[in-house]
């Protein structure tokens, strides 16, 4: 029972550091490409630095975003501009076919230029006030190149050190059932 518990907790780690540094190096390649905002597995986290849609989502705000195929005036979204290197979170005010017009909660009308739908990355899950500027620090540090080189070694020396006590287990079993098999021949010669 301890082994098979003391294994699940290997696997679950070994399962969370490969995810971590699997998306560290995916959000790593695709910041070097240009994307402000990577998406992977269809969802990307934003984070507010201006006003614009106080007081519902305050400077700061951790913004969770999915992936949409649809989307409808009212949805809050966040969009790259082609050639900018920052995106935007604001709220949709209108929309004409594949061009949709954004604005930010406290600017007054919009004073965002048209984008087309493909420049959305995607809506607003939820938020959570103020925790954004924080987690994107820990995020910034965990997707630093010499961070995946640790987190990589952190999933090698726990993978080595798995096996290595596996095979142990297996030789101290080994020697109970020899030490097993020489008291039953005994007890067979007193027979």
């Amino acid at each position: 029972m301890k082994k098979t518990f003391k294994t699940i907790i290997s696997a679950i780690l070994i399962a969370l550091l490969v995810a971590i540094a699997g998306i560290s190096i995916y959000s790593n390649i695709q910041k070097a490409k240009g994307n402000t905002l990577p998406m992977p597995l269809g969802i990307g986290i934003a984070v507010p630095e201006t006003g614009s849609m106080e007081p519902n989502m305050p400077i700061g705000s951790y913004v969770v975003l999915v992936r949409s195929r649809t989307y409808k005036i009212g949805d809050v979204v966040a969009f790259q501009k082609t050639g900018d290197n920052i995106h935007t979170v604001h709220r949709i005010v209108e929309i004409d076919g594949d061009t949709v017009i954004t604005c930010g909660d406290a600017n007054n009308g919009s004073n965002d230029e048209a984008i087309t739908m493909d420049r959305i990355k995607g809506k607003m899950l939820f938020n959570i006030p103020k925790l954004g500027f924080t987690l994107q620090k820990i995020g910034n540090v965990i997707s630093h190149p010499v961070s995946i080189i640790i987190i990589l070694l952190l999933v090698a020396f726990t993978l080595f050190f798995s096996f290595k006590t596996d095979s142990n287990d297996k030789k101290e079993q080994s020697i109970d059932e020899i030490k097993a098999e020489i008291e039953k021949l005994k007890q067979e010669d007193k027979d």
